[in-house]
């Protein structure tokens, strides 16, 4: 029978293994499974080990994410450093570059410049007839929507557009329209109308019922260029017009320049500029690049095309 360590009464076998007061002294009887003291040293020796481990687990998440920031800050690097991709300039072609060369430039004609890019236009649309938005019964020409641009002298003397009046056939109705006039409710959708045509249909509850083709998604890059020369083609004369409004100050203005533009997705001209080999005037590259900015080809694209021509200015 066990006994109590500080009185020697006799104590339950369970007290004696586990501990607790004694019935007689009320002394408290450790018990044979209760901790005891291991000593100062023992007990710092611990706790440094258990420092160290906390310091190691504290270092953990910074060990495992060093690799990812090596790799990540690697990869930005070559990102920096790698040479930009080559841009493929869209080649316009010998025989076109010699037809600009060869043209006769007349007075500026806003009427002749709305016709030649209605033709542009429809080239495009009879090269594209299988696709979407095509008409039954009628012409491409028909369904072309022919711009007479009024004419109007901006800074510098230099004709620039006026106000667009539009002209859009559908079926046996023309209606005519000036864009600026103030627009209520316009609504836009795919259909077809009364006379035959599907395509995108606008709806001006203020002034009728009118109708546009969709500009055509341009992926062969001999597409892209056809409908670059039409473009080009039908505005060269403006062009020219900037240096014939030079050779008014400057008699003995002449010489090459390098006219360079990037067709945008949106078919816009961006980004134009022209540069003088061997011969230099600020205010006429500047006329130059001011005109090219309203420039657009008929279509859509996936990507931006950037193209240049040298162009020889001369009296004509």
């Amino acid at each position: 029978m066990a006994s109590c360590p500080f009185c020697n009464a006799r104590i339950s076998e369970e007290l004696h293994i586990y501990g607790g007061t004694c019935p007689s002294c009320f002394g408290e009887v450790p018990g044979e499974d209760a901790p005891t003291n291991p000593g100062e040293a023992v007990q710092a020796e611990q706790e440094r080990q258990d420092a160290v481990i906390a310091r190691r687990q504290a270092r953990m998440p910074l060990l495992v994410a060093m690799p990812l920031v090596i790799v990540a800050l690697g990869y930005i690097g070559w990102q920096v450093s790698k040479p930009p991709p080559e841009v493929v300039e869209l080649a316009l072609g010998d025989d076109f570059l010699m037809e600009l060369q060869n043209m006769q430039f007349e007075a500026y004609d806003p009427e002749a410049e709305a016709k030649a890019e209605a033709e542009a236009q429809a080239r495009a649309l009879r090269a594209r007839k299988g696709g979407g938005g095509t008409a039954s019964g009628g012409t491409d020409e028909g369904l072309l929507a022919i711009a007479s641009k009024e004419k109007a002298t901006g800074p510098g003397g230099v004709a620039v557009d006026g106000a667009d009046f539009v002209e859009e056939e559908v079926g046996t109705r023309r209606t005519r329209k000036d864009p600026a006039q103030p627009k209520l409710g316009i609504r836009e959708h795919e259909g077809t109308t009364s006379g035959g045509i599907s395509g995108i249909v606008g709806g001006d509850y203020g002034g009728g019922l009118t109708t546009r083709r969709a500009a055509p998604l341009l992926t062969d890059d001999a597409e892209i260029g056809e409908a670059t020369k039409d473009m080009i083609r039908s505005r060269i004369g403006r062009l020219q017009q900037c240096y014939e409004k030079r050779l008014k100050t400057n008699e003995g203005l002449e010489g090459v320049w390098k006219i360079s533009l990037t067709v945008g997705k949106d078919g816009q001209v961006v980004r134009p500029s022209a540069v003088g080999q061997g011969v230099s005037d600020a205010q006429l590259e500047q006329c130059i690049t001011d005109q090219m900015d309203s420039w657009r080809i008929y279509g859509r694209l996936k990507e931006e095309k950037p193209t240049s021509f040298p162009f020889h200015f001369k009296p004509n």
